[in-house]
């Protein structure tokens, strides 16, 4: 059985496997902090829709002691990670599912100056996308914003840029810290779950999301065009490398 203090382990085995799967993961949280920055100063309410085990929480947290954070995940296994890594005295953590018609239940209208979401709408269909996004416009203050950073890949790429587009993203990783010994994917998963520690929260996660296809694959321009129509008043992309994107929607 994993105690809580081995739980660090695991938590800093997903950030390397996290950075060797996202190329310029470390730049996009930096980049979507200092637009935050700018925006608001230091001192502001934020939201982080699909947190996992805390990543963006951790990062936050450090640069904006003064801010405060509302976290938002379905999955049972990282977020109980998130819950026991030393930060949930600051964090308010949700167990939320975004596909559903009341994830915003007890959530305030226009409590929020930031939403953020990383690495995580990916998962969503463009129907609960556009749910998602337009509750979010009802939950942040008037002239607030969303950032999103995930892969959008845009539909006006040619397909004969994958190969170009797929090279560039694995030379990227490979000069990523840390890349040689990170565990990919399934290896973290199988791993983890192999040391017993909550097999009751496992069990639970493979109910939740044993069905659907984990990236929905919704294109950029999809995602621009629900954001518009979601009471968003302006999209833009202040930050971009291959598929890899920053949605910058403002109210």
């Amino acid at each position: 059985m994993v105690k809580n203090r081995d739980l660090k382990f695991w938590s800093d085995e997903w950030e390397k496997q996290q950075n060797s799967l996202i190329e310029k993961r470390e730049e996009r949280f930096e980049t979507l902090f200092d637009i935050t920055e700018v925006t608001y100063g230091k001192q502001f309410n934020a939201l982080d829709l699909g947190c996992g085990p805390g990543s963006l929480e951790k990062r936050f947290l450090a640069r904006f002691p003064k801010s405060t954070i509302t976290s938002i995940d379905y999955d049972p296994v990282t977020l109980e990670l998130a819950k026991v890594s030393g930060i949930s005295s600051r964090v308010k953590f949700l167990e939320r599912d975004l596909r559903s018609e009341n994830w915003d239940l007890d959530l305030d209208y226009e409590a929020f100056d930031v939403v953020y979401s990383t690495t995580a709408l990916h998962w969503l269909t463009e129907k609960a996308l556009r749910g998602v996004y337009r509750k979010t416009a009802l939950l942040l203050k008037p002239e607030g914003i969303l950032i999103n950073g995930d892969h959008m890949r845009s539909e006006k790429r040619p397909s004969k840029h994958d190969k170009l587009y797929t090279g560039m993203r694995e030379k990227t990783i490979e000069r990523s810290i840390g890349h040689e010994t990170s565990m990919g994917w399934d290896q973290w998963w199988n791993e983890f779950k192999s040391t017993g520690w909550r097999p009751d929260l496992f069990e639970e996660r493979e109910r939740r999301l044993a069905t659907g296809n984990h990236d929905q694959k919704v294109s950029l321009e999809a995602h621009v065009k629900i954001l518009m129509e979601s009471e968003f008043r302006s999209v833009e992309i202040p930050w971009k490398y291959l598929d890899n994107v920053i949605l910058l929607a403002m109210k």
